[in-house]
């Protein structure tokens, strides 16, 4: 049973890439959200404004096309500020949604040459290594984060997450049990705790 440290930290990644979200689902909610994308969106602010003006909701195509359009958009700040590292991450952020992993984490490893200890930017070339099943990658990624933040607890899961897709179980349960122990009451130690259990019983 692999655990993927991106269940815990998907929310490293912008805001932007919400468009990306809108057939995202399974089985018959996956059919009625292709034939209606906007049937189980949030009647929130966010999603409200993206409606044109007659107050329908944008079409797949739409969605496509304004993602390009970012898309573009992003490559030409870059062109003319090719430091702009808060465009990069939107964009190496957009990449990644759109499942294109070596322009994404070219983009990745960019930033992080103007500032070596961004933890998001770390956590999303864990994913993108994890996904890859390139373990020792993403455990060198991710081990490098606790140099420079010994406490983080998302660091110490995925670190469990990566030895337990490797099926060293013992060492999984040990990163998991020093989270539990270290700091109760959080969400990262409830998280250790079901993925302590899920390991122990063989539920999915």
């Amino acid at each position: 049973m692999k655990f993927k440290p991106v269940t815990i930290y998907l929310a490293v990644f912008a805001v932007a890439v919400i468009l990306i979200f809108f057939f995202a689902g399974s089985g018959d909610s996956n059919e009625k959200a292709m034939n209606d994308p906007h049937a189980n969106l949030p009647k929130d602010d966010i999603h409200s404004k993206l409606g044109d003006q007659t107050g329908e909701m944008p079409s797949k195509e739409n969605v496509s096309q304004k993602f390009k359009q970012k898309v573009a958009e992003l490559k030409s700040i870059l062109e003319e500020n090719p430091s702009d590292t808060a465009s990069m991450k939107e964009l190496a952020d957009l990449q990644y949604m759109a499942h294109s992993m070596d322009e994404a984490l070219q983009l990745y490893k960019k930033i992080l040459t103007f500032n070596p200890n961004r933890t998001d930017v770390n956590f999303a070339i864990g994913v993108i290594h994890y996904n890859n099943k390139e373990f020792d990658e993403a455990e060198k990624v991710v081990k490098g984060v606790l140099k420079y933040d010994p406490e983080n607890m998302v660091a110490m899961y995925n670190l469990g997450a990566i030895s337990n897709a490797r099926g060293d179980k013992n060492s999984a349960v040990k990163y998991w049990q020093s989270i539990i122990d270290k700091y109760p009451k959080t969400h990262e130690a409830f998280l250790a705790q079901t993925a302590i259990k899920k390991m122990e019983t063989g539920e999915k």
